[in-house]
Protein backbone atom coordinates (compact mmCIF):
# COMPACT_ATOMS: atom_id res chain seq x y z
CA UNK A 1 0.00 0.00 0.00
CA UNK A 2 1.85 3.42 -0.81
CA UNK A 3 1.86 5.98 2.09
CA UNK A 4 3.69 8.36 0.19
CA UNK A 5 5.37 8.65 -3.21
CA UNK A 6 6.92 11.09 -5.44
CA UNK A 7 5.01 12.82 -8.55
CA UNK A 8 7.34 10.63 -10.74
CA UNK A 9 8.65 8.17 -8.43
CA UNK A 10 8.37 5.74 -11.08
CA UNK A 11 10.75 7.04 -13.43
CA UNK A 12 12.31 9.13 -10.79
CA UNK A 13 15.73 10.43 -12.55
CA UNK A 14 15.58 8.53 -15.91
CA UNK A 15 19.28 8.15 -17.26
CA UNK A 16 19.63 6.82 -19.86
CA UNK A 17 22.65 5.39 -22.59
CA UNK A 18 22.81 3.15 -25.74
CA UNK A 19 22.40 0.46 -23.81
CA UNK A 20 20.02 0.64 -20.69
CA UNK A 21 18.01 3.60 -18.66
CA UNK A 22 19.11 3.92 -15.02
CA UNK A 23 17.19 4.79 -11.78
CA UNK A 24 19.25 7.97 -10.55
CA UNK A 25 22.88 7.86 -10.65
CA UNK A 26 25.89 5.16 -9.83
CA UNK A 27 29.23 6.50 -8.06
CA UNK A 28 30.95 3.90 -10.29
CA UNK A 29 30.54 6.35 -12.86
CA UNK A 30 33.05 8.49 -11.35
CA UNK A 31 36.78 8.19 -12.54
CA UNK A 32 38.72 8.57 -9.68
CA UNK A 33 39.10 5.21 -7.66
CA UNK A 34 37.72 7.26 -4.33
CA UNK A 35 34.60 8.48 -5.78
CA UNK A 36 33.80 5.56 -7.27
CA UNK A 37 34.27 3.82 -3.66
CA UNK A 38 32.96 6.41 -1.10
CA UNK A 39 31.09 9.28 -3.38
CA UNK A 40 27.71 7.56 -3.08
CA UNK A 41 26.50 10.71 -1.03
CA UNK A 42 27.32 12.74 -3.74
CA UNK A 43 25.66 10.74 -6.47
CA UNK A 44 22.80 10.78 -3.71
CA UNK A 45 22.59 15.33 -3.88
CA UNK A 46 22.80 15.07 -7.49
CA UNK A 47 19.97 12.87 -8.00
CA UNK A 48 18.11 14.82 -5.31
CA UNK A 49 18.57 18.01 -7.43
CA UNK A 50 18.07 16.89 -10.40
CA UNK A 51 14.84 15.28 -9.50
CA UNK A 52 14.11 19.12 -8.26
CA UNK A 53 14.98 20.79 -11.41
CA UNK A 54 11.90 19.93 -13.18
CA UNK A 55 10.01 22.37 -10.88
CA UNK A 56 9.51 25.64 -12.73
CA UNK A 57 8.91 26.89 -9.25
CA UNK A 58 11.64 29.44 -7.31
CA UNK A 59 14.31 28.93 -9.97
CA UNK A 60 14.86 25.03 -9.39
CA UNK A 61 15.06 24.57 -13.28
CA UNK A 62 18.81 25.62 -12.95
CA UNK A 63 19.59 22.97 -10.39
CA UNK A 64 20.87 20.86 -13.13
CA UNK A 65 22.85 22.50 -16.40
CA UNK A 66 22.10 20.38 -19.34
CA UNK A 67 19.72 19.45 -21.82
CA UNK A 68 18.77 15.93 -21.09
CA UNK A 69 19.36 13.17 -18.42
CA UNK A 70 21.81 11.07 -20.91
CA UNK A 71 24.38 9.27 -18.89
CA UNK A 72 27.06 11.15 -20.04
CA UNK A 73 25.10 15.00 -19.14
CA UNK A 74 24.49 13.11 -15.76
CA UNK A 75 27.81 12.08 -15.30
CA UNK A 76 29.11 15.64 -15.71
CA UNK A 77 26.04 16.82 -13.46
CA UNK A 78 27.55 14.24 -10.47
CA UNK A 79 30.94 16.08 -10.91
CA UNK A 80 29.94 19.72 -10.43
CA UNK A 81 28.04 18.56 -7.27
CA UNK A 82 31.50 16.64 -6.20
CA UNK A 83 32.94 19.91 -5.96
CA UNK A 84 30.61 20.87 -3.39
CA UNK A 85 30.05 17.46 -1.63
CA UNK A 86 32.79 15.29 -1.73
CA UNK A 87 33.86 12.51 0.65
CA UNK A 88 36.17 12.86 2.99
CA UNK A 89 39.88 11.19 3.45
CA UNK A 90 42.69 10.54 5.63
CA UNK A 91 45.09 13.05 5.10
CA UNK A 92 47.90 12.61 2.95
CA UNK A 93 46.29 8.79 1.97
CA UNK A 94 43.26 7.60 -0.71
CA UNK A 95 41.45 5.87 2.01
CA UNK A 96 38.18 7.65 1.68
CA UNK A 97 35.74 7.88 4.80
CA UNK A 98 32.45 9.00 2.91
CA UNK A 99 30.10 11.80 3.77
CA UNK A 100 29.30 12.43 6.76
CA UNK A 101 27.71 13.95 9.28
CA UNK A 102 24.25 14.37 7.87
CA UNK A 103 25.15 18.49 8.60
CA UNK A 104 28.36 18.15 5.69
CA UNK A 105 26.14 16.87 3.27
CA UNK A 106 23.54 19.55 3.86
CA UNK A 107 25.57 22.00 3.42
CA UNK A 108 27.17 20.99 -0.06
CA UNK A 109 23.58 20.83 -1.61
CA UNK A 110 22.89 24.62 -0.25
CA UNK A 111 26.11 25.69 -1.41
CA UNK A 112 25.34 24.09 -4.78
CA UNK A 113 22.22 25.41 -5.22
CA UNK A 114 23.62 28.89 -4.17
CA UNK A 115 25.53 28.93 -6.68
CA UNK A 116 23.15 27.83 -9.26
CA UNK A 117 20.85 31.22 -7.84
CA UNK A 118 18.73 28.52 -6.08
CA UNK A 119 18.14 29.20 -2.62
CA UNK A 120 17.59 25.53 -1.44
CA UNK A 121 16.97 24.56 2.10
CA UNK A 122 17.99 21.69 3.81
CA UNK A 123 14.32 20.66 6.69
CA UNK A 124 15.93 19.24 9.37
CA UNK A 125 13.79 16.77 12.11
CA UNK A 126 14.94 17.49 15.69
CA UNK A 127 12.94 14.80 17.06
CA UNK A 128 14.08 10.96 18.23
CA UNK A 129 14.97 8.57 15.69
CA UNK A 130 12.16 6.33 16.21
CA UNK A 131 10.41 4.33 13.90
CA UNK A 132 7.04 6.34 13.71
CA UNK A 133 8.92 10.04 13.47
CA UNK A 134 10.87 8.60 10.68
CA UNK A 135 7.56 7.53 8.60
CA UNK A 136 6.06 11.07 9.74
CA UNK A 137 8.83 12.94 8.09
CA UNK A 138 9.52 10.70 5.15
CA UNK A 139 6.11 11.56 4.56
CA UNK A 140 5.88 14.64 4.92
CA UNK A 141 9.05 15.31 2.50
CA UNK A 142 7.22 13.01 -0.12
CA UNK A 143 3.91 14.41 -0.20
CA UNK A 144 5.86 18.05 -1.12
CA UNK A 145 7.53 16.21 -3.90
CA UNK A 146 10.79 16.20 -2.27
CA UNK A 147 13.24 13.03 -2.59
CA UNK A 148 14.56 12.13 0.96
CA UNK A 149 18.44 11.53 1.43
CA UNK A 150 18.94 8.37 4.10
CA UNK A 151 22.13 7.52 5.04
CA UNK A 152 23.05 4.12 6.44
CA UNK A 153 25.95 4.12 8.90
CA UNK A 154 26.69 0.79 10.63
CA UNK A 155 23.93 -1.76 10.33
CA UNK A 156 23.74 -5.32 10.87
CA UNK A 157 20.43 -6.02 9.66
CA UNK A 158 21.40 -4.30 6.00
CA UNK A 159 24.60 -5.08 5.49
CA UNK A 160 24.44 -4.65 1.90
CA UNK A 161 23.74 -1.06 2.39
CA UNK A 162 26.34 -0.06 5.28
CA UNK A 163 27.91 2.73 5.17
CA UNK A 164 25.85 4.25 2.09
CA UNK A 165 23.59 6.88 0.86
CA UNK A 166 20.36 6.35 -0.72
CA UNK A 167 17.11 8.64 -2.00
CA UNK A 168 13.57 7.30 -1.20
CA UNK A 169 11.32 7.93 -4.15
CA UNK A 170 8.37 6.01 -2.31
CA UNK A 171 7.12 4.71 1.41
CA UNK A 172 4.70 2.02 1.47
CA UNK A 173 3.51 -0.79 4.28
CA UNK A 174 3.40 -4.28 3.04
CA UNK A 175 0.55 -6.74 4.28
CA UNK A 176 2.64 -8.06 6.88
CA UNK A 177 2.40 -3.84 8.21
CA UNK A 178 6.12 -3.45 7.71
CA UNK A 179 7.11 -0.05 5.71
CA UNK A 180 9.20 -0.06 3.15
CA UNK A 181 10.69 2.07 1.57
CA UNK A 182 11.66 2.12 -2.21
CA UNK A 183 15.05 3.99 -3.04
CA UNK A 184 17.72 4.72 -5.38
CA UNK A 185 20.97 3.05 -4.99
CA UNK A 186 23.82 2.41 -8.00
CA UNK A 187 21.80 3.60 -10.73
CA UNK A 188 18.87 1.62 -10.27
CA UNK A 189 15.69 0.51 -7.27
CA UNK A 190 15.66 -1.50 -4.03
CA UNK A 191 13.25 -2.08 -1.21
CA UNK A 192 14.92 -1.37 2.25
CA UNK A 193 12.38 -2.02 5.60
CA UNK A 194 12.36 0.46 7.58
CA UNK A 195 12.11 -1.45 11.13
CA UNK A 196 15.81 -3.35 10.21
CA UNK A 197 16.96 0.44 9.74
CA UNK A 198 15.98 1.57 12.82
CA UNK A 199 16.41 -1.93 14.95
CA UNK A 200 20.16 -2.61 12.98
CA UNK A 201 21.84 0.44 13.48
CA UNK A 202 24.65 1.27 15.76
CA UNK A 203 26.36 4.73 14.45
CA UNK A 204 25.77 7.11 11.40
CA UNK A 205 22.43 7.51 10.38
CA UNK A 206 20.23 10.14 8.93
CA UNK A 207 17.17 11.73 6.89
CA UNK A 208 17.35 14.57 4.81
CA UNK A 209 15.31 16.49 2.00
CA UNK A 210 14.98 19.94 1.13
CA UNK A 211 12.82 22.62 0.00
Amino acid sequence: MEIAVLSDSKKFVEIWDENASYYGGDQKWFESKMARQCACGTVAAANIVAYMSRSDTHNKNKLYSYTDFSKANFVDHMQDMYTHLAPGHIPLTQIGLGIWPISKFKKGVENFAKEKGVNLLGVESREMFTLENIVEYITKGLRADAPVAMLIGLNHQLKKYEAHWVVITELLRDNDSRYIVKVSTWGRYAYIDLAAYIEGASIYQGLLFFN
